[in-house]
């Protein structure tokens, strides 16, 4: 803003100048202000493009910067999901290990008269 204030100053100055009897002195200082002017109005423009980068770069890491929380939100999803999947796969398995079980016991119990009768059968013979 100063360098615009500053530059509006120049303009008038440089008109009331311009205004006055002409002589080179008048010239000499019209150009020093025209010059003075041009950079101004350059620098302006030089900080008005950086400040528009910066703008843009923070509007470009504040995208990244949600586009890794949702990717965080979704890891998050998939880790509750993937836990339930493993207590319900971890119950399915202990059950089937009590079935397992159980038709070993049952195998062993059914099994255990004819294993009496052939370990008499042996020691008759």
């Amino acid at each position: 803003m100063r360098i615009a204030k500053n530059t509006e100053l120049l303009f008038k100055e440089r008109n009331t100048l311009l205004s006055n009897r002409k002589d080179e002195n008048n010239i000499l200082a019209s150009v020093m202000y025209t010059n003075t002017i041009q950079q101004n109005i350059s620098y302006l423009n030089t900080l008005q493009g950086s400040a528009n980068s910066v703008n843009h770069q923070t509007y470009q890491e504040t995208l990244a910067v949600e586009g890794l929380k949702n990717d965080i939100k979704d890891l998050e999803a998939q880790e509750i999901n993937l836990k339930k999947q493993t207590e319900y796969e971890k119950g399915t398995l202990l059950s089937d290990i009590k079935d397992y079980q159980s038709q070993v016991k049952s195998m062993k119990e059914r099994a255990k008269p004819t294993v009496q009768s052939l370990q008499a059968e042996i020691a008759a013979l």
